[in-house]
């Protein structure tokens, strides 16, 4: 995203993140159809994202590629226990990644 926005080059072992997280896998196999972009802003902001720096979404599939059963999606980050709690109990309700039948 930090690219995507013409931001500072950063790398990604240079970002500090959260000491609580919670992350998130496919319980099916296929191929990434959809990622729903409103809802993974969501998950980053009830974690504390963008005021905590360390708190957010790191994604770990892109559109189109190809997951089996127990991939990891994507892990919300969060520097308060009740902050992930409230964003993984919206994250478990609803479907930020759509995955082919």
């Amino acid at each position: 995203i930090i690219k995507a926005q013409n931001g500072k080059k950063v790398k990604a072992e240079k970002i500090r993140l959260a000491k609580h997280f919670y992350i998130v896998k496919t319980n099916r196999p296929g191929k990434v159809l959809h990622i729903d972009n409103n809802l993974i802003n969501k998950f980053a902001r009830f974690a504390g994202a963008p005021h905590d720096k360390e708190a957010g979404v790191y994604l770990h599939v892109h559109k189109n590629d190809h997951v089996k059963v127990g991939d990891k999606l994507f892990t919300i980050y969060s520097d308060t226990k009740d902050r992930l709690a409230y964003s993984r109990s919206v994250c478990d309700k609803l479907r930020a990644i759509k995955i082919s039948k």
